[in-house]
């Protein structure tokens, strides 16, 4: 893991090289820095900066309504996609590195949930953002290089084998304690693994909430799928605009449910509203 690094980081650069002792008020004001900023910084969501500023328009108006990387390549196209893929991870290094260097491993580890979190809440878009996947994941990377590869490997499976990006999110958000878990007693550091084993419930248990209208529409059969070719692209259009997929991001579990009014775009940029 790369504790170490941010140990290091707090001791000989961060607020431990600057004072010897650490008062209860010094450390309050360090826990509020590794948790408002990360969070302010998580709030800055790339898809709908994205989406305003390039295509005049609010990814939360079209396809799920979710405003993250997923609903981005499925609305936009790939460039679009990753694009939301480098500000929504730079975003998270930035929070890390920050609270690394405010209050090592336990900063990094509170920055990389409450910047998760602001993602998911931004206070600057009414508190409607995207589900926290991608800064998630790039929180993995970051603390447990390890864990983060397991948890890819078994995303990607999942992915491959069913086409279900969501499910490939839910399952490794499930894992991850888990992996995590076994990590730490492989390498003999589970006594000092409280403060990561406690992120690792935490995150999975939100990404999870946060999926809970995927996991409805996978029990339903009206999940969409990921398409990669053309063919693909054109049986899933056709499919939707047949009625088989619930197209909106609500929290409906009935199959039969009329979706709510939501945009979409096809690849020829013509818009449907349905």
């Amino acid at each position: 893991m790369m504790h170490w690094l941010y140990d290091f980081i707090y001791a000989n650069a961060g607020m431990g090289a600057w004072f010897d002792n650490i008062t209860p008020a010094l450390f309050v004001i360090q826990i509020l820095l590794c948790v408002i900023v990360p969070y302010l910084l998580g709030s800055i969501n790339t898809a709908i900066i994205i989406s305003k500023k390039v295509y005049h328009q609010d990814i939360r108006n079209f396809g799920s309504g979710n405003a993250g990387m997923t609903n981005m390549q499925r609305t936009y196209g790939m460039k679009a996609a990753l694009l939301t893929l480098a500000g929504d991870c730079g975003k998270q290094i930035i929070s890390i590195f920050f609270s690394a260097f405010m209050y090592g491993r336990e900063g990094a580890y509170l920055a990389g949930m409450f910047c998760m979190i602001g993602h998911i809440a931004p206070i600057y878009y009414r508190f409607k953002g995207g589900k926290g996947v991608l800064t998630a994941a790039t929180m993995i990377l970051f603390l447990n290089p390890v864990v983060f590869l397991v948890v890819f490997v078994l995303f990607v499976i999942v992915v491959a084998l069913s086409r279900f990006i969501s499910l490939g999110s839910i399952l490794s958000a499930f894992a991850y304690p888990g992996i995590l878990y076994m990590y730490l007693s492989f390498t003999k550091s589970i006594a000092g693994g409280a403060f990561s084993m406690i992120s690792a419930v935490i995150t999975s248990f939100i990404i999870i909430f946060m999926h809970r209208s995927n996991i409805a529409r996978l029990a339903n059969g009206k999940e969409h799928k990921l398409c990669l070719t053309k063919k693909q692209k054109e049986k899933a259009e056709l499919e939707r605009l047949s009625g088989k997929y619930d197209d909106d991001d609500d929290d409906d579990t009935d199959p039969d449910e009329i979706d709510e009014d939501t945009e979409y775009i096809d690849k020829t940029g013509m818009i449907y509203k349905e």
